[in-house]
């Protein structure tokens, strides 16, 4: 028992040798860092530099003041009938007041060279008791003068008086040249005796007053 309490102790001494040997030996082993303390703070808010933003106006805009002048009141009656009247496209009344008398028939140009009652060598057929003779004779100075020359056809001509008696060309005699030209064309019309004026009308309405010339 004696000896085996020894042999315990001297094992125990000598595990003990050996324990302090290994802690020599072996390099210290240097501290690990401390470990970061977590931080539990609330984190501070960025500091907004950006440029604050204009407040938005939510007021009604003022009215512009109106400067103009104001619009008279409206005319609500009718308007008067003004209207030009038409032109009277009749021509007017020529008054042949010398011979040789010039005037036109559209694109004809006459010239009366003589006019005279009473006075032709034959009196046209039909002539009523109280009519005479009128003798017109014309010259065709511009224009066909065949044309002219009918009378009683396109180039219609009549006479009228005061009487209110209109009458026709009774007949019609032509001069001609050498050539056959027509030169001269004289109408004759039973008009009244007792007629104080006598009216020559033409187409296209031109009328010669012929009464100056049988005064």
């Amino acid at each position: 028992m004696e000896s085996r309490k020894i042999f315990y102790q001297v094992f125990g001494l000598v595990l003990i040798v050996l324990m302090l040997a290994g802690c020599e030996e072996a390099p210290a082993e240097s501290p690990s860092p401390p470990a970061p303390l977590e931080d539990t703070s609330e984190p501070a808010p960025l500091e907004d530099t950006s440029e604050p933003a204009p407040l938005e106006d939510t007021s009604e805009p003022a009215p512009l003041e109106d400067t103009s002048e104001p619009a008279p009141p409206e005319d609500t009656s009718e308007p008067a009938d003004t209207e030009t009247p038409a032109a009277d496209s009749t021509p007017p009344v020529l008054s042949a007041t010398e011979i040789p008398f010039n005037f036109s028939v559209g694109d004809f140009q006459l010239q009366i060279t003589s006019v005279s009652l009473g006075a032709s060598m034959f009196a046209p057929v039909g002539m009523a008791e109280d009519e005479t003779v009128l003798s017109v004779k014309i010259e065709v100075l511009a224009g066909d003068p065949s044309v002219v020359a009918d009378a009683e056809g396109d180039f219609d001509v009549w006479t009228a008086d005061d009487t209110g008696r209109r009458n026709s060309v009774r007949a019609g005699a032509i001069t001609v040249t050498a050539d056959d030209e027509i030169r001269a064309i004289e109408w004759l019309f039973g008009v009244a005796e007792s007629a104080e004026s006598l009216y020559l009308h033409f187409p296209g309405g031109v009328t010669v007053d012929l009464s100056p010339l049988l005064s």
